[in-house]
């Protein structure tokens, strides 16, 4: 027997709106189900269920609501083995109570039995399936959360005024190109410290929630802390031999952003893709319940490339979050597309004759351009190289571009540094700790 909801989504909004849930859990969980993105939704609600002590009733409408759209068993099944005591018989009332929601009055018994029915077989299936583990996801979920709590603990003995910085400077549109705030660069120091401090495995503060040190191809080292309400994420560049798998996949891949193709570097929206996946286990539960309300992304090399792709994914998931992206030796590694389609602030450092940061996939062709145009800026050169060789050919680097050239920040408006350089085998420019030693050198210009 089948029985079809002619609206499930509709009834389930109405159920969403008339539990007892705070109006940002509502809006996450809208945002969810517009994406739609299910996993997410159950784990949403096993965050409800646990922390919260959510209802019976919502995670039954839950399942009414996955099985209706057509979601795939092992869903189902994922979400009944969090819920054990939910699916049982206690609860064949309020199946009676509920089923006329979705079925003819007639046909409310023989629904019930036969939802019933489904949910223990797929409890079944999932937990005699010889490939059944506890879920890796579940887990780190648990463990991540044990960690912010006690943050949280420690904060309220000590603070923590590592990032003495006043956000509220910041405003949520672009800095003039010609302009560089003292703030500004405060905290982009500081972030420039916290990023080369990643690279040694040292935990940033006492504030850290979650990190990664794992040598694995498309697994960068990482680490994420919250401080007034800001989550911080700090990633290194290529550190091991594992990293430079990812810079070498440089296919160019397509990204929908702003409902438009853009075109990103293969290898670095993996290692975005991973760091996404492990902020997800946290980030919706500290959103939902107001303990951050902005991200500051931030890396060097590869990881300021990450930076800037987590930031757009981070824009799409959750357009009212506020975000800043800071890269440093950022290389050239999306279209310009990825760049006219940016919406939240965000700036690289270029620091004097930088390799990476000219790394572009047409880079050979500079020199003959150099020779037709003489004095030619980044826009000309943008042009000639979509006019002559197609959108997607080549790479540029996203954000206000700022050039530490010497003793002077030279702003760029867009693209990238393409000045030439001596040899791309000379990687002193691109070492963090001469992009540190540089910025700092500018605040004591300014002041």
């Amino acid at each position: 027997m089948e029985i079809q909801c002619k609206d499930p989504r509709k009834h389930y909004l109405t159920i969403i709106r008339s539990c007892q849930l705070t109006t940002s859990q509502i809006e996450l969980l809208l945002q969810i189900i517009n994406k739609p993105n299910y996993q997410d939704l159950i784990i949403s609600f096993v965050l409800n269920y646990i922390t919260q002590r959510g209802d019976k009733n919502l995670i039954i409408h839950t399942y009414f609501f996955l099985k209706f759209t057509n979601t795939q068993v092992q869903i189902l099944a994922r979400l009944i083995s969090y819920f054990p005591l939910v699916f049982t018989g206690e609860i064949l009332a309020t199946l009676y109570q509920d089923s006329g929601y979705y079925a003819d009055k007639q046909k409310q018994t023989s629904f019930s039995h036969h939802l019933l029915l489904q949910a223990s077989n797929y409890q079944r299936q999932c937990l005699l399936s010889q490939s059944f583990q506890p879920d890796k996801y579940w887990m780190k979920f648990i463990s991540t959360l044990k960690q912010f709590k006690q943050v949280q603990k420690i904060n309220k003995k000590k603070p923590n005024n590592q990032l003495d910085i006043d956000q509220t400077q910041f405003k949520q549109q672009q800095l003039p190109y010609h302009v560089v705030q003292l703030e500004q660069l405060k905290l982009d120091a500081i972030l420039c410290q916290l990023c080369y401090d990643v690279y040694y495995q040292k935990d940033l503060n006492q504030n850290v929630i979650m990190k990664n040190f794992l040598e694995k191809a498309y697994k960068p080292r990482f680490q994420a802390f919250i401080q007034q309400k800001i989550m911080y994420v700090c990633i290194s560049g290529t550190w091991h031999l594992a990293d430079t798998v990812a810079d070498a996949d440089s296919q160019p891949v397509q990204m929908i952003l702003n409902d438009q193709k853009v075109y990103v570097h293969q290898g670095f929206l993996q290692v975005s893709q991973f760091i996404h996946d492990q902020l997800m286990i946290l980030t919706p539960y500290l959103i939902a319940n107001k303990h951050i309300d902005e991200v500051i992304f931030t890396g060097h090399s590869q990881g300021a490339a990450a930076s800037f792709i987590l930031q757009q994914m981070f824009i799409m998931r959750f357009p009212q979050l506020k975000t800043q992206c800071i890269g440093f030796g950022t290389p050239p590694f999306v279209s310009k597309g990825f760049i006219l389609n940016s919406t939240q602030p965000n700036r690289t450092y270029i620091n004097n004759n930088d390799c990476i940061s000219r790394a572009g996939i047409l880079y050979q062709y500079i020199n003959e351009i150099r020779k037709a145009y003489p004095g030619f800026q980044t826009e000309q050169y943008s042009e000639f190289v979509e006019e002559n060789y197609g959108y997607d050919d080549d790479f540029y680097t996203p954000g206000d571009i700022y050039w530490l050239k010497d003793n002077n920040i030279v702003p760029i408006t867009r693209y990238g540094v393409f000045i030439q350089v001596d040899s791309f085998l000379n990687f002193k420019d691109h070492r963090l700790e001469y992009y540190i030693e540089n910025i700092k050198k500018q605040i004591s210009n300014i002041k």
